[in-house]
């Protein structure tokens, strides 16, 4: 799951679900991102939040 934090200038990425919880978390202002099924489709998450 992706939450884009416009104000926060972010996007929280939540994967590996457990439960009702996440095993892992990140939040990257920089850089590339892409899903985890699908790595061909990565982002700019600077030109995400600009």
């Amino acid at each position: 799951m992706w939450i884009v934090d416009l104000p926060g200038l972010a996007v929280e990425v939540y994967r590996t679900p457990d439960g009702d919880a996440y095993r892992d978390r990140d939040r990257p202002a920089a850089g590339r991102l892409a899903p985890a099924r699908a790595p061909d489709l990565a982002i700019d998450v600077a030109a995400l939040l600009a």
